[in-house]
């Protein structure tokens, strides 16, 4: 049985080792909750769903990883089903769910774009693309193992958060 605190910090923890590992923002995130909740959750298809959203969605430097994925988590336990495809009501109900996620997202680095994050924490973005952007961010910014990695270990740990509150997770579980 965990506190949770101890759920939160783990989830945390989790997230924010694999991307200074692996890298992938999304990914990070899906691998974290998959490793708590388990792969019948997290399955392979979703968590390989996750590969495009990395980089601000595609390498773009739009929306972050961090947050897509902490929101297809959230869905996961409140979205619609194809059968239920009609009900826009409940489609309404799951983004007001996520509405915590992008405002402490919001609150804590000015947006939800992986451009602006950077931008914010140091001075300037770097293009996914740019072999000379990239070796510069790791080099002088650590922007995997310093910077996104602190990013993704919080946005998980916010998305854990209104899981627990919404009554969709209960730390005593684990």
């Amino acid at each position: 049985m965990m506190t949770r605190e101890e759920l939160l910090d783990k989830t945390e923890k989790i997230a924010h080792d694999f991307e200074s590992t692996y890298h992938g923002c999304a990914q990070c995130v899906l691998g974290a909750f998959r490793e708590i909740l388990g792969k019948e959750f997290i399955t392979d298809r979703i968590f390989r769903a996750g590969s495009g959203l990395c980089g601000g969605v595609g390498c773009s430097g739009h929306a972050c990883g961090t947050v897509t994925a902490g929101l297809m988590v959230i869905s996961l336990f409140h979205g619609r089903d194809f059968d239920d495809f009609q009900n826009t009501g409940k489609m309404m109900e799951g983004f007001k769910l996520g509405q915590p996620l992008i405002e402490k997202t919001k609150k804590e680095y000015g947006s939800i774009n992986c451009y602006d994050i950077q931008e914010k924490i140091t001075g300037r973005h770097f293009e996914c693309f740019s072999e000379e952007d990239q070796k510069e961010a790791n080099e002088k910014y650590g922007l995997h193992t310093e910077i996104c990695s602190k990013v993704v270990g919080k946005g998980a740990r916010w998305t854990m958060e209104i899981l627990i509150d919404k009554g969709f997770v209960n730390p005593k579980d684990f």
